[in-house]
């Protein structure tokens, strides 16, 4: 859904490359909905087959450098949890990316992959940077709270984030400096347009023959 969302308010200012731990077709979930009535992005996505096709052909990590980008997006999923938030690769890429002042926006659980990752310092990225992330409340109402190996919310105030949240499911998104992060599903849209916004105020234009600036989206 961020995906097509960066088409819709990017225009031909951006390309997107998708890309995921593992290269090939990636995770969705059955209903692709937070509780209530599904969005209209979901709704969108669901009969967008351009973009369903794209997901079933993604990159690997590994595969991308990350000078070649003008920003990262992680979608988040709770996977991130198990995969991107242990991943070196990951934590490497997110380093450059902030060393070098390019936009990171993580949204939902796609915060997880700050876990491990540090500054230029040798520090956690997080600590002393206002960030959020999937919160308690909502991994409760969900019943996923048992399940998970370490409650997002928890795991970065223990490394020194400056942790907020908003109303369950409602859209939150916390900038700080290049580093944008979403509360859930809801807000990946507000985050998608913060990056877009940071790009043209940076005036970041293009490493392409088409003239376009590019995105990487991790997709897990």
């Amino acid at each position: 859904m961020t995906w097509r969302l960066g088409f819709d308010i990017g225009g031909t200012f951006t390309d997107f490359v998708l890309m995921e731990v593992e290269s090939g077709r990636t995770a969705t979930y059955k209903t692709l909905t937070t509780p209530g009535d599904p969005s209209e992005a979901v709704k969108r996505f669901k009969g967008d087959q351009e973009a369903r096709s794209d997901l079933a052909d993604t990159l690997e990590l590994g595969q991308v450098a990350p000078e070649d980008f003008d920003a990262v997006f992680y979608v988040g999923g709770r996977g991130v949890l198990w995969d991107l938030a242990e991943d070196r690769v990951s934590q490497a890429l997110i380093a450059a990316v902030q060393a070098a002042g390019r936009p990171l926006a993580l949204v939902g659980h796609g915060p997880a992959a700050l876990r491990h990752a540090v500054n230029s310092g040798g520090r956690p990225l997080v600590e002393g940077r206002r960030v959020t992330a999937s919160a308690n409340s909502e991994e409760a109402e969900m019943g996923s709270a048992g399940s998970l190996p370490f409650l997002l919310q928890d795991e970065l105030v223990r490394l020194g984030a400056v942790y907020s949240k908003g109303p369950d499911w409602a859209p939150h998104v916390v900038c700080d400096g290049a580093l944008i992060t979403g509360q859930n599903r809801g807000s990946a849209a507000t985050a998608a347009r913060a990056v877009l916004e940071m790009l043209r105020r940076s005036e970041i234009r293009v490493r392409q023959e088409r003239n376009f600036g590019r995105i990487l989206v991790e997709t897990r």
